[in-house]
């Protein structure tokens, strides 16, 4: 097992020389840093990027590629996808004449249909005709582009079309070709579209063949869209939202039926549990033991609801946990009240029966609110499908939250 005290020396040492500015003593210490750590260590990371901008401070921009090039395929999705965006900035500021093999690489940042693909190394050797891009040419291929922006597809496919032409359809970059799939698409030729993927699919590099395939895919998805990795997103952001709205929905009807479910609890609590309880809190101070299990089982359909009120992030949950809190809130002091108080009761009953008209008021009354304590969680599930903008209060209820 490797040591981590030496090598978080070494990352205090180069941090601190990378703040002074001392990057080519800082190189050799995050170097050792990284291979003390190992690429599955969490520091492994910021050892990494922070080796990449000691380079890059130093112009050192074959090495900083490099490193950047490798993360490409590492398996901390934060550090690839931070790799991914870094690659094209330092591709941007290497001079031409720094790369080894003579290549110029562009990069082309692309919105993607996962999170895990935010930008494509599109790779490309200089023309080597004498039909290189001129001045005219660009602008010929920027007009293009701006058309395709504004959704002007028949003139973008006409611009590009032409510029393709003049400079030779092998010459021009990936993102050109990526820009004429997309006019025809919008301009409803499909098959010239198709043609157009499958050729990028047989000759382009991993970036464009990537973006090819997702094009193709999306086109089959939405064949009547003119912009079908548009659509494909917003569908699945679409998708998205329906499955967190479904989860919302079965978690609040899940949560009014476990009032249910704690009714059902109240068999296994013997009727004197909360005289018990306060004797035993009048005169010891504490819970007796053999009171424990029974609290904790009366107690237990208050956790869902109350876990829910704390620490759900939606409103709409927090809401409902409150509501069905307080209801257990009001249960639990009508439990308290009928069994400490039961001689009380007793005494009340005998002179209400005395006054007939009056006794039979208030088991109407007694009743009412019964049938409302037992329907009230089935009306407040069809309350939250009918009117969600407004809270279902339950009846008769004591309120704390």
């Amino acid at each position: 097992m490797v040591s981590t005290k030496f090598p978080m020396q070494d990352g205090i040492r180069a941090m601190r020389a990378m703040r002074e500015e001392r990057y080519a003593e800082a190189i050799p210490l995050l170097e050792r840093w990284r291979a003390a750590v190992g690429p599955e260590n969490q520091n492994y990371a910021a050892a990494t990027r922070v080796l990449i901008q000691a380079h890059e401070a130093l112009e050192q921009w074959n090495e900083a590629i490099s490193l950047c090039q490798s993360l490409s395929s590492h398996p901390d999705e934060e550090l690839k996808h931070w790799s991914w965006k870094k690659l094209p900035a330092l591709e941007k500021q290497r001079p031409l004449d720094h790369h080894a093999d003579g290549k110029a690489t562009q990069f082309v940042t692309i919105k993607a249909l996962d999170d895990s693909e935010t930008a494509f190394q599109i790779s490309d050797p200089e023309p080597t005709t004498t039909t290189s891009p001129g001045k005219s040419d660009r602008k010929l291929r920027d007009a293009g582009l701006e058309a395709l922006a504004t959704q002007q597809y028949g003139k973008a496919v006409d611009l590009l079309e032409r510029y393709l032409k003049q400079i030779q359809f092998a010459n021009a970059k990936p993102h050109t070709h990526i820009a004429l799939a997309r006019s025809y698409c919008g301009n409803r030729q499909r098959k010239d579209a198709t043609d157009l993927c499958n050729h990028l699919i047989k000759i382009g590099d991993q970036g464009s063949q990537r973006w090819a395939q997702q094009f193709l895919h999306a086109m089959q998805s939405h064949p009547k869209a003119s912009d079908p990795l548009g659509a494909e997103r917003a569908a699945r952001e679409k998708s998205k939202q329906f499955q967190l709205d479904i989860t919302q929905q079965v978690i609040i009807v899940a949560l009014h039926l476990s009032i249910y479910g704690g009714l059902l609890l109240a068999p296994l609590l013997p009727s004197s549990l909360w005289q018990d309880l306060g004797q035993a809190l009048l005169h010891q101070g504490t819970v007796a033991p053999e009171l424990i299990k029974p609290l904790a089982i009366a107690l237990l359909p208050v956790l869902f609801p109350l876990g829910l009120f704390y620490l759900a992030k939606e409103d709409m949950l927090k809401i409902h946990g409150r509501e069905v809190v307080n209801y257990w809130i009001t249960m639990l002091a009508i439990a308290i009240v009928t069994t400490t108080g039961g001689a009380i009761l007793v005494k009340a009953t005998d002179l209400l029966t005395q006054v007939p008209l009056l006794w039979n008021v208030v088991k109407l009354f007694v009743m009412v609110a019964g049938f409302s304590y037992g329907v009230a969680p089935l009306a407040a599930i069809a309350w939250f499908f009918i009117k969600r903008e407004r809270v279902f209060r339950y009846p008769f209820i004591l309120r704390l939250l």
